[in-house]
């Protein structure tokens, strides 16, 4: 808010602008975080890192093309921006696969192993003990009402999907059902199909990450049913 009240007087302000865009990163309001770090770039901070917080927020928000031509300028710029390749690789990877993605996902682990790990290789079967280990994980209010809905294993999540939303969803998630829910939760609809991405639990950490992200996953997209949040 401070942030906001001296840009409304100084709106050119470099540093307040940086900030306010850190700041939204971090909260997650991306739609606005993209615009300033856009903003920055019109008013000549035309460094790398800029660039590669650009991408990131733009591939936040399903924007494929803004996410490949921001991190592309990023890696002109300075060829050791790790998270700038991941960007490429995750993009190129949606559009070309995983073996056209392969040189930028091993730059971006050699320059940050921790952050950008090669990754996990599951099949389908190896999805499916997941998603069930993951039942296994989540509320018994949640497993009841995901009894019965088709389980669909899909590589990545379509776009225009995403782009649908407002704001748009990650292109990271786990999982999404599909259907529309019902005005109210005594309504005993349920979704047509869960929707499990093996592409992106493949890009967690550790098996253990991609547990934990797939439950959280099934009791997040199972509340907007059941208004529980």
């Amino acid at each position: 808010m401070e942030l906001e009240e001296l840009l409304d007087e100084t709106p050119d302000d470099l540093a307040a602008l940086g900030a306010l865009a850190e700041a939204c990163s971090d909260l997650r309001d991306l739609p606005v975080a993209h615009e300033v770090w856009r903003t920055l770039l019109r008013l000549g901070q035309d460094e790398a890192w800029v660039w590669t917080q650009a991408a990131l927020a733009s591939f936040a928000l399903a924007d494929l093309d803004a996410a490949h031509a921001e991190a592309a300028k990023a890696v002109a710029k300075d060829d050791t921006q790790a998270a700038a390749w991941a960007v490429l690789a995750q993009v190129i990877e949606r559009r070309e696969g995983r073996a056209k993605a392969w040189d930028a996902l091993d730059k971006a682990h050699r320059l940050d192993p921790i952050a950008h790990p090669y990754p996990l290789t599951l099949d389908d079967e190896a999805v499916h003990t997941l998603l069930a280990a993951a039942f296994r994980a989540t509320t018994p209010s949640v497993r009841r009402f995901w009894r019965g809905v088709p389980r669909q294993v899909h590589l990545y999540p379509d776009m225009a999907t995403l782009r649908a939303a407002t704001p748009p969803l990650s292109p990271r998630v786990a999982a999404l059902y599909t259907g529309l829910p019902p005005a109210t939760p005594e309504d005993p609809q349920r979704p047509t199909a869960l929707l499990v991405f093996r592409g992106n639990l493949e890009h967690m950490p550790s098996y253990e990450d991609a547990l934990d992200e797939l439950t959280w996953a099934l009791e997040d997209e199972a509340a907007a049913w059941l208004r529980e949040s």
